[in-house]
């Protein structure tokens, strides 16, 4: 199976978070999209797995849900399944390992 891939650029936004910590804004990475919702070709949300072995999330699950203009609520899981993912996008019965902001860019 042939997944898309897409590059998520954290934006400082209101902050980046684990847990209780504040964390410097994240570099760049890239996700497999393993489930998307779209509006005109735009994403409102996704859902997938981070990608670059560099990144501090690396083998992690993340969702990104539309906020405003190009910006993106970002929520990073330790490892959940689509089947984690509820109609709202927000896995309430999981606590995310951090939490912050991020705009898509061309894979």
């Amino acid at each position: 199976m042939n997944m898309t891939k897409v590059k998520i650029v954290p934006v400082y936004g209101w902050g980046w978070s684990e847990g209780d910590s504040t964390i410097d804004t994240p570099s760049p990475f890239y996700i497999e999209i393993i489930k998307s919702d779209q509006d005109k070709g735009k994403y409102r949300a996704l859902f997938g797995a981070v990608v670059t072995q560099e990144s501090r999330f690396a083998n992690h699950s993340v969702v990104l849900i539309f906020r405003n203009f190009s910006t993106y609520d970002v929520l990073v899981y330790n490892n959940i399944s689509e089947h984690d993912i509820p109609d709202s996008w927000y896995p309430e019965s999981v606590i995310p390992l951090a939490i912050g902001f991020a705009e898509i860019a061309e894979a």
